[in-house]
């Protein structure tokens, strides 16, 4: 816990400025504030025990006291003003930060955690650490400065009683070590069993259309009920924790401070005459006393506030560790390519092979296909070109230069995929289509008409200004592939990387395709991945993947003369094309 908290605390020092004046205030609000039970000491000393009341006198130091404390009050907003603004510069860094290290985080770290997870760090996490930076944090250093400025004064006033203080110290300390020891793992796991939680409602709300047709719904109730029961078991244990050692024990150690100095109230001599200098005396250190009371009690009753915002920087701070996509290349993609793969092999679990010992080439301007059943290892080949990750054996060369050594911005710059599920932006048909770079409008219109979306585009009222969402009704399920298909032309890419991108077309749009890819063919490279071999006829060399490995490869007229899977695949979809050739 202390390193993450230093480790939050470095990011203020980015804004030194701010950090130093609002520690200024900080400091000069306390020394007022000790300063009014000093007054009144004196107040005590001077004329109370004297019975002696000059008016002038008695203005002046009730000047000096209104003074003291107006003046504490208005230091004391001023340096909760100054600290929540750095703070707020913090936790903006913080969240930008996170934000953007998400987004440069290799594929294989979100196969490892779900989306709601990654989304509960980003929003929840972070938002509790807010909270940790600008009240617990600000109240605990506030406390620890008041409770010093107690003690120095309380030292000034009587040793001897301030030493009986001080003794209890220790066993606050110990109070504040034990709670911290068995309730800051019990925390992580509410924070993990929160975000396990919130991931669950959220794949699930992603997919409440499949779980209605399966009738699934008690089913998947029944899980939530499940995580919501160890959650409450949690938290149930974390609630009587906190009934045992927070305010109970406080109270105890309290009464028993208390009970310490009247007994050595007993202790102190008196001469007579002192007697009023010892009320006086009394009278200032029981004011300090009460000081001293509430920033440590504050500082007890935070730790449940505090252990719980911990667990949750720790999961920001474990996102930032996570380490980035390496981009050491020094070579830029800059024209269409000849792709090779050397004997690649590849799995992304241990001992589970995506592809084994997979060998091809594609030239310059070439229409390469990838033919197989789900699973076999197509959608694992454009991962990899693209550089989502690395090969574990063999190597993968862009005009004989390792993709490696390749630049991962010119690579993903160079190399544009069409997934099969087609995503579409909350945002305007615009910033839909120019993603990474803006267009002229002329551009963006030709575009769409070149992939068969002319007519629907004339058919918007607000044109390129015409907000979408993925969810909305207002696109097909062919058009959001269409306008994903726009997206890449756009880039202006040397390799175009098609993935199932025709699976939802409909006959006039594939055609609207088909016309698009013969335009663009000697010009940039194809990847096509296909279950529909009617796409595929043209192209220069098919490969027929089986269980990661190539069964076979050739043009669609030598594999349609060949007995193998390819011809099995062409006969399931087009019997009369089999006897044709038969």
């Amino acid at each position: 816990m202390p390193s993450t908290l230093v480790r939050l605390l470095r990011y203020s020092l980015h804004f030194k400025k701010n950090l130093a004046l609002a520690c200024a205030l900080l400091l000069l609000a306390t020394g007022l504030d000790m300063l009014a039970p000093w007054l009144t000491m004196i107040y005590i000393d001077e004329f109370v025990s004297q019975g002696h009341f000059p008016l002038a006198q008695l203005v002046q130091i009730a000047l000096m006291y209104l003074g003291v404390i107006i003046s504490a009050n208005l230091i004391s907003y001023c340096q909760s003003v100054s600290y929540f603004k750095l703070s707020a510069k913090v936790i903006y860094q913080l969240r930008e930060q996170s934000f953007n290290h998400c987004l440069s985080l290799p594929m294989a770290y979100f196969q490892r955690r779900s989306q709601g997870e990654i989304i509960h760090t980003l929003s929840q996490d972070i938002e509790a650490v807010r909270h940790l930076f600008t009240h617990i944090i600000g109240r605990t250093i506030r406390d620890l400065v008041t409770v010093s400025a107690v003690i120095i004064a309380m030292l000034m006033l009587n040793v001897h009683l301030a030493l009986v203080c001080i003794a209890f110290i220790p066993v606050f300390a110990i109070v504040f070590l034990a709670y911290r020891r068995y309730s800051l793992p019990l925390d992580r796991r509410l924070k993990q069993q929160a975000a396990s939680i919130n991931g669950f409602l959220n794949e699930s709300l992603q997919q409440v259309l499949l779980l209605q047709v399966f009738n699934a719904q008690s089913r998947f109730s029944e899980r939530l009920n499940a995580k919501a029961k160890q959650n409450i078991a949690l938290n149930q244990r974390n609630i009587r924790l906190e009934a045992l050692l927070l305010r109970p024990m406080l109270e105890l150690l309290s009464i028993l401070m208390m009970a310490a100095l009247i007994i050595s109230l007993g202790l102190l001599p008196r001469e007579g005459a002192n007697d009023a200098l010892a009320l006086g005396m009394l009278f200032a250190f029981f004011a300090y006393l009460s000081r001293f009371f509430e920033p440590l009690i504050s500082l007890m009753q935070s730790q449940g506030e505090l252990v719980q915002a911990i667990a949750a920087a720790e999961r920001v701070f474990s996102l930032l560790d996570e380490p980035s996509e390496t981009a050491t290349g020094k070579h830029k993609l800059t024209n269409c390519p000849v792709i090779e793969f050397n004997q690649v092999s590849f799995g992304y679990e241990p001992h589970k092979q995506a592809l084994n010992d997979i060998s091809f080439r594609l030239q310059q301007g070439d229409m390469l296909a990838l033919v197989g059943a789900s699973g076999s290892g197509k959608s694992t080949i454009a991962q990899l070109l693209k550089g989502y990750y690395q090969t574990k054996q063999g190597n993968i060369c862009l005009d004989g230069i390792n993709i490696d050594d390749y630049q991962l911005a010119s690579l993903r710059q160079g190399i544009s995929l069409v997934e099969q599920k087609p995503f579409i932006l909350s945002a305007t048909l615009r910033q839909n289509l120019w993603l990474t770079q803006s267009h002229k409008d002329e551009a963006l219109i030709q575009v769409l008409e070149q992939v068969g979306l002319g007519t629907w585009f004339k058919q918007l009222e607000q044109g390129l200004d015409t907000q979408l969402d993925n969810a909305s009704d207002a696109l097909t399920l062919g058009q959001k592939q269409l306008l994903c298909f726009a997206r890449a032309m756009l880039c202006q890419s040397q390799v175009i990387i098609l993935d199932e991108a025709s699976a939802s077309l409909d006959p006039d749009s594939e055609r609207a395709i088909a016309r698009v890819l013969d335009q663009l063919r000697a010009k940039v490279s194809l990847i096509v991945i296909a279950h529909k071999l009617s796409t595929i006829t043209q192209a220069d060399n098919i490969l027929v993947l089986e269980q990661g490995e190539i069964e076979q490869q050739g043009t669609h007229d030598q594999l349609s003369q060949q007995n193998g899977h390819y011809r099995d695949l062409l006969h399931a979809q087009n019997p009369c094309t089999l006897k044709a050739l038969a």
